[in-house]
């Protein structure tokens, strides 16, 4: 459905790509929900990750679950983007 409202779209694994810095003007996260090692988990790590890619004034929207919205999460958010709105 996305191929038929914007021009063009990558759909890839995370992992198989290199994306320019400011690439994308929108970015649809959906992590796995996982531990990443050392304590960390994946939610925060590929926010930070991706978060570069990002235009500035582009639209995030981040899926993870209710109970994975950490301090260190919604402080990053918080810190790098405006109009944060969270939904259940």
């Amino acid at each position: 459905q996305c191929t038929t409202q914007v021009t063009k779209t990558l759909r890839s694994d995370a992992h198989c790509c290199e994306v320019s810095r400011e690439a994308f003007s929108a970015l649809f996260l959906n992590p796995p929900y996982d531990y990443a090692g050392q304590g960390e988990r994946t939610e925060l790590l590929w926010l930070k990750r991706w978060t570069p890619m990002l235009q500035p004034g582009g639209l995030l929207i981040y899926i993870i679950p209710e109970h994975q919205y950490t301090e260190q999460v919604l402080y990053y958010l918080s810190s790098y983007y405006r109009d944060v709105t969270l939904y259940r």
